[in-house]
Protein backbone atom coordinates (compact mmCIF):
# COMPACT_ATOMS: atom_id res chain seq x y z
CA UNK A 1 0.00 0.00 0.00
CA UNK A 2 1.16 3.86 -0.89
CA UNK A 3 2.29 5.40 2.67
CA UNK A 4 0.44 8.08 1.26
CA UNK A 5 -2.53 5.82 1.93
CA UNK A 6 -1.44 4.12 4.90
CA UNK A 7 -1.01 7.24 6.38
CA UNK A 8 -4.41 8.62 5.93
CA UNK A 9 -6.91 6.13 5.71
CA UNK A 10 -4.56 3.47 8.44
CA UNK A 11 -2.83 6.17 11.15
CA UNK A 12 -4.16 10.07 10.24
CA UNK A 13 -7.97 9.49 10.23
CA UNK A 14 -8.24 5.64 11.64
CA UNK A 15 -11.22 4.85 9.07
CA UNK A 16 -10.47 1.05 8.49
CA UNK A 17 -7.31 -0.90 9.15
CA UNK A 18 -4.76 -2.46 6.14
CA UNK A 19 -7.32 -5.25 5.44
CA UNK A 20 -10.08 -3.31 4.96
CA UNK A 21 -8.32 -1.10 2.87
CA UNK A 22 -7.11 -4.01 0.65
CA UNK A 23 -10.87 -5.64 0.53
CA UNK A 24 -12.14 -2.17 -0.58
CA UNK A 25 -9.58 -1.98 -3.10
CA UNK A 26 -9.72 -4.97 -4.00
CA UNK A 27 -14.01 -5.12 -4.65
CA UNK A 28 -13.36 -2.06 -6.63
CA UNK A 29 -10.67 -3.80 -9.10
CA UNK A 30 -12.45 -7.14 -9.11
CA UNK A 31 -15.89 -6.11 -8.73
CA UNK A 32 -16.46 -3.22 -10.69
CA UNK A 33 -18.79 -0.20 -9.68
CA UNK A 34 -21.40 -2.31 -7.63
CA UNK A 35 -19.31 -2.96 -4.51
CA UNK A 36 -18.64 0.74 -4.32
CA UNK A 37 -21.93 1.20 -3.05
CA UNK A 38 -20.42 -0.40 -0.12
CA UNK A 39 -18.22 0.88 2.71
CA UNK A 40 -17.03 -1.98 4.48
CA UNK A 41 -15.33 -2.21 7.66
CA UNK A 42 -14.18 -5.38 10.31
CA UNK A 43 -14.22 -3.66 13.60
CA UNK A 44 -14.38 -6.14 16.15
CA UNK A 45 -14.99 -9.12 13.57
CA UNK A 46 -18.42 -7.81 12.21
CA UNK A 47 -19.22 -6.97 8.79
CA UNK A 48 -20.95 -3.42 8.38
CA UNK A 49 -22.29 -2.53 5.09
CA UNK A 50 -23.91 0.73 4.70
CA UNK A 51 -25.90 1.12 1.67
CA UNK A 52 -25.77 4.39 -0.80
CA UNK A 53 -29.88 4.25 -1.46
CA UNK A 54 -32.55 6.75 -1.36
CA UNK A 55 -34.32 7.76 1.15
CA UNK A 56 -37.46 6.80 0.60
CA UNK A 57 -38.87 7.01 4.45
CA UNK A 58 -41.69 9.06 3.17
CA UNK A 59 -42.91 5.98 1.46
CA UNK A 60 -42.03 3.06 3.13
CA UNK A 61 -40.93 2.13 6.70
CA UNK A 62 -39.78 -0.55 8.27
CA UNK A 63 -40.40 -1.16 11.86
CA UNK A 64 -38.85 -4.69 12.74
CA UNK A 65 -35.26 -4.39 11.22
CA UNK A 66 -32.34 -2.26 11.48
CA UNK A 67 -29.00 -2.05 9.38
CA UNK A 68 -26.46 -4.79 9.97
CA UNK A 69 -28.94 -7.31 12.15
CA UNK A 70 -28.98 -10.80 12.41
CA UNK A 71 -31.66 -13.10 10.88
CA UNK A 72 -32.48 -15.82 10.49
CA UNK A 73 -34.83 -18.10 8.54
CA UNK A 74 -38.87 -17.74 8.67
CA UNK A 75 -38.03 -14.17 9.72
CA UNK A 76 -40.95 -12.22 9.50
CA UNK A 77 -40.54 -8.60 8.30
CA UNK A 78 -43.18 -6.04 9.07
CA UNK A 79 -43.70 -2.16 7.90
CA UNK A 80 -45.55 0.21 6.53
CA UNK A 81 -45.64 1.69 2.87
CA UNK A 82 -47.76 3.99 1.11
CA UNK A 83 -50.55 2.54 -0.97
CA UNK A 84 -48.26 3.47 -4.03
CA UNK A 85 -45.24 1.57 -3.33
CA UNK A 86 -47.95 -1.73 -4.42
CA UNK A 87 -49.75 -3.55 -6.82
CA UNK A 88 -52.48 -5.66 -6.21
CA UNK A 89 -51.23 -5.80 -2.55
CA UNK A 90 -47.96 -6.75 -2.90
CA UNK A 91 -44.51 -5.78 -3.99
CA UNK A 92 -41.83 -7.72 -4.51
CA UNK A 93 -38.92 -8.31 -1.61
CA UNK A 94 -35.75 -9.94 -1.58
CA UNK A 95 -32.21 -10.99 -0.68
CA UNK A 96 -28.85 -10.92 -1.91
CA UNK A 97 -25.52 -11.39 -1.65
CA UNK A 98 -22.77 -9.05 -1.89
CA UNK A 99 -22.63 -9.91 -5.88
CA UNK A 100 -26.64 -9.26 -6.18
CA UNK A 101 -27.16 -13.50 -6.44
CA UNK A 102 -30.39 -14.09 -5.06
CA UNK A 103 -30.64 -15.99 -1.59
CA UNK A 104 -34.48 -15.45 -1.17
CA UNK A 105 -37.39 -13.80 -3.62
CA UNK A 106 -41.04 -13.48 -1.77
CA UNK A 107 -43.31 -10.40 -1.66
CA UNK A 108 -45.15 -8.29 0.80
CA UNK A 109 -48.57 -8.53 1.47
CA UNK A 110 -50.65 -5.31 2.49
CA UNK A 111 -52.25 -6.10 6.03
CA UNK A 112 -55.12 -3.68 4.86
CA UNK A 113 -56.55 -1.69 2.21
CA UNK A 114 -54.11 -0.72 -0.38
CA UNK A 115 -55.58 1.47 -2.26
CA UNK A 116 -54.87 4.80 -0.62
CA UNK A 117 -51.91 7.17 -0.39
CA UNK A 118 -51.84 6.39 3.33
CA UNK A 119 -49.28 3.89 4.59
CA UNK A 120 -50.77 0.31 4.60
CA UNK A 121 -49.17 -2.04 7.32
CA UNK A 122 -47.07 -5.16 5.23
CA UNK A 123 -45.83 -8.46 6.20
CA UNK A 124 -43.23 -10.28 4.39
CA UNK A 125 -42.23 -14.05 5.33
CA UNK A 126 -38.12 -14.66 4.13
CA UNK A 127 -37.15 -17.96 3.91
CA UNK A 128 -33.27 -19.13 3.30
CA UNK A 129 -30.81 -21.41 3.22
CA UNK A 130 -27.36 -21.20 3.85
CA UNK A 131 -24.09 -22.79 4.13
CA UNK A 132 -22.15 -20.75 6.72
CA UNK A 133 -23.02 -19.63 10.14
CA UNK A 134 -23.25 -16.28 9.25
CA UNK A 135 -23.45 -14.27 5.88
CA UNK A 136 -23.64 -10.60 4.88
CA UNK A 137 -26.89 -9.92 2.52
CA UNK A 138 -28.95 -6.84 1.32
CA UNK A 139 -32.82 -6.84 1.62
CA UNK A 140 -34.47 -5.15 -1.00
CA UNK A 141 -37.60 -3.76 -0.90
CA UNK A 142 -38.90 -2.31 -4.18
CA UNK A 143 -41.76 -0.47 -5.04
CA UNK A 144 -43.68 -2.94 -7.42
CA UNK A 145 -43.69 -1.54 -11.13
CA UNK A 146 -46.51 -2.59 -13.30
CA UNK A 147 -45.42 0.08 -15.75
CA UNK A 148 -41.94 -1.51 -16.40
CA UNK A 149 -41.09 2.48 -16.78
CA UNK A 150 -37.76 3.37 -15.04
CA UNK A 151 -38.44 6.29 -14.03
CA UNK A 152 -41.51 4.29 -11.63
CA UNK A 153 -38.25 2.01 -10.37
CA UNK A 154 -37.60 2.44 -6.34
CA UNK A 155 -36.03 0.56 -3.85
CA UNK A 156 -34.73 0.34 -0.70
CA UNK A 157 -31.78 -1.72 0.51
CA UNK A 158 -31.02 -2.99 3.98
CA UNK A 159 -27.67 -4.42 4.56
CA UNK A 160 -28.57 -7.29 6.99
CA UNK A 161 -26.73 -10.84 8.59
CA UNK A 162 -28.24 -13.76 7.83
CA UNK A 163 -27.67 -16.61 10.60
CA UNK A 164 -28.40 -20.21 10.62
Amino acid sequence: MPKWLNDCIVNKYNIMGKREVFILIALVVVGGLLPVLFFISNKNNQLNLAPVTNDYSDLIKIENLKNNQAIKSSFVLNGQARGSWYFEASFPVKVVDLQENIICETFAIAKDNWMTESFVPFEAILNFEIAKNSFPAILILKKDNPSGLSENDKEIRIPVILIK
